[in-house]
């Protein structure tokens, strides 16, 4: 009797300390869950580019042809220099020639996208650009990276509470940082 009951103790101390780490482990486990990974200098630029490329088409679509020229005077520098840092990116994953034929085709499905989500649905699309100039109204150039950035993961996650979930890491701009950040961005891969 006495091995029996103190195999029962041992199961429900194991038991125990199982339930206590789980709990205690669990808010931290969905906090890591909102938190993105840091973002690499090329693949904070490919975040621009989409932005940039989706502005035009609403300029396009939408008649917003004011404030996209607003938005490429005021951060014509730091969109010139993203655009160098994915060049760069291409180039180095696909080689010289192939590299730039590779972004081209980048870019125009980028628009390509864009004009897709603007036929879906234009009062929708329209209505989210100005929304998105509006925001943009108060940022600083330097601020551009970091804050479509991180719009990637309120928009595209379906786990992201942007009251529950701040974000520790701060998103760097391109600055003065070597062209691809620390690490090159893996290879695109085709949509099935």
């Amino acid at each position: 009797m006495w091995i029996r009951g103190n195999s029962i103790r041992n199961r429900l101390s194991g038991l125990l300390i199982a339930i206590i780490t789980i709990i205690g482990f669990s808010d931290s486990v969905w906090a890591d869950g909102c938190v993105p990974e840091k973002l690499s200098q090329a693949e904070i630029s490919k975040e621009v580019r989409k932005v940039q490329t989706t502005l035009m088409v609403a300029a396009l679509s939408c008649g917003n042809r004011d404030n996209y020229n607003k938005f490429i005077v005021k951060f014509k520098g730091v969109l010139q220099r993203h655009g160098q840092v994915i060049k760069r990116d291409f180039i180095k994953r696909y080689g010289g020639v192939a590299g730039k034929k590779k972004l081209d085709k980048y870019v125009t499905a980028l628009a390509n996208e864009a004009s897709s989500k603007s036929n879906l649905d234009y009062d929708a699309f329209c209505s989210k650009a100005s929304y998105f100039y509006r925001s943009l109204k108060d940022k600083k150039p330097r601020e551009l990276g970091s804050f479509v950035s991180k719009l990637q993961y309120a928009a595209f996650s379906d786990t992201f509470k942007p009251d529950e979930c701040k974000p520790r890491k701060q998103y760097y701009d391109i600055g003065n940082a070597g062209p691809l950040g620390e690490k090159a961005t893996p290879k695109i891969k085709k949509k099935d």
